[in-house]
């Protein structure tokens, strides 16, 4: 199967996350192709495509394309797309998806030769059916509209399709602050911030104690927990590979407030698994809300419960069925005026 990838830049295109930020901070959609004498060798591979259009014969789109260039710009290349995918599944939306490149062509301009490739939202033409916000509005719809990232386009010249690899970061609505660091330039763009646990303290701390000594308190609790949760999700993460699961990708490491922590692939299919440690042999889980409402919206999530951290690992796989046989203890109840 002949594919290309074309990873494009982190905050260039995401939906459903809250802008908190007093000013700025809105999709880039579009990711550098040439810049100065740089060129990015893997989105350079967007001209091997061969679904461009002969955009010249209509000005309406042309000046669609061009219409929010602040300097002077040559459009070189109009992809349109017209069999859509979502994370490798068929997309069921009624119009078409367009991508093209720009190119700064002001001599005067620091920007003199800059290519970018763009994907906006706002571009829409009935001649060719494209419409890109419905088919973001399409992608949404298919992920019960959570917040999600689009990492990469990928094209599949065997049945000419171009596929969404999209990563859900949070609830429907989750502020930007909370997924990204409001900082320009290169580094680190994501938030790393301690874990709130629900209290947890009451049933581990017993085991804890039996384990490591009275020196286990209220003061060093939480780094227990933490260490206990590392140790899961290695134990987990090794139970993964053994069951064939490929493209393993440790989603809360790298996004703390995500609603899980593994996706992987199994058999074809998108997986989310969340993990859960127990310094106890008990069976029991902390889910918040948010964690409830998405593993019952989507049915290719499950729980894993590491129980007797240290000892054992008992790995216990619990799927969104088998949480109804599980009691459920309210910890917190919050009260909204009317």
């Amino acid at each position: 199967m002949h594919k290309i990838l074309l990873p494009i830049d982190t905050k260039s295109l995401y939906y459903n996350i809250l802008n908190d930020n007093l000013k700025g901070h809105t999709c880039t959609v579009a990711t550098p192709i040439k810049q100065g004498k740089a060129t990015n060798p893997y989105l350079s591979e967007i001209y091997k495509i061969p679904k461009q259009i002969d955009f010249e014969k209509s000005d309406d789109l042309i000046r669609e394309l061009a219409k929010n260039s602040k300097s002077i710009v040559k459009i070189n290349n109009v992809f349109v797309f017209d069999k859509l995918k979502i994370n490798g599944q068929p997309l069921d939306v009624d119009c078409n998806f367009c991508m093209f490149t720009k190119e700064e062509i002001d001599s005067e301009r620091a920007q003199f030769g800059r290519i970018k490739l763009h994907y906006p939202l706002s571009i829409k033409n009935v001649s060719y059916s494209i419409d890109n916000r419905k088919v973001i509005n399409a992608i949404s719809d298919f992920l019960h509209g959570y917040a999600f990232l689009v990492e990469s386009f990928e094209y599949d010249f065997d049945d000419d399709s171009l596929n969404f690899n999209v990563l859900l970061v949070g609830y429907s609505g989750i502020p930007y602050s909370k997924v990204f660091i409001n900082n320009k330039g290169v580094g680190n763009k994501y938030i790393q911030d301690i874990r709130n646990y629900i209290d947890m303290y009451d049933s581990e701390i017993i085991a804890l104690r039996q384990k490591y000594g009275l020196d286990v308190s209220t003061k060093n609790f939480n780094d227990y927990l933490e260490k206990g949760r590392a140790i899961a999700k290695a134990k987990v993460k090794e139970y993964l590979i053994e069951i064939g699961a490929s493209n393993i990708r440790d989603v809360s490491e790298e996004y703390p407030y995500s609603l899980f922590d593994f996706q992987y692939y199994l058999d074809g299919e998108i997986k989310y698994c969340l993990v859960f440690a127990t310094y106890t042999r008990k069976k029991y889980f902390n889910l918040s809300g948010y964690q409830n409402q998405f593993i019952n919206s989507f049915q290719n999530s499950h729980i894993a419960l590491v129980t007797d951290i240290d000892r054992e690992n008992e790995i216990n796989i619990i799927g969104r069925e088998d949480i109804k046989n599980y009691s459920v203890l309210m910890d917190v109840a919050r009260f909204i005026a009317q």
